[in-house]
């Protein structure tokens, strides 16, 4: 909605913490140590569900089914390098 009042075009991102689906849990581990909490204690800092994980091309695809979206983070990862 911002983006077509705005007149900017869409991008499809994907908020990454840790490399694979299966790594969740070691990144709550993480989180606690770097917070000093227990996994145990209420309230604390924690990520919800297991989808911070770096996704491939279809996987993002099937979360963001905007292609145009796609296409444009394609062309914005081309003109990137590191």
């Amino acid at each position: 909605d911002l983006g077509r009042r705005m007149a900017i075009p869409l991008v499809a991102t994907n908020d990454v913490h840790y490399l694979r689906r299966e790594d969740a849990q070691a990144q709550d581990v993480l989180l606690c140590i770097g917070t000093g909490k227990t996994l145990e204690e209420q309230g604390r800092l924690r990520f919800q569900g297991d989808q911070y994980y770096f996704k491939t091309a279809a996987q993002m695809g099937e979360a963001i089914p905007d292609r145009a979206a796609l296409e444009r983070t394609g062309e914005i990862a081309a003109k990137c390098s590191f």
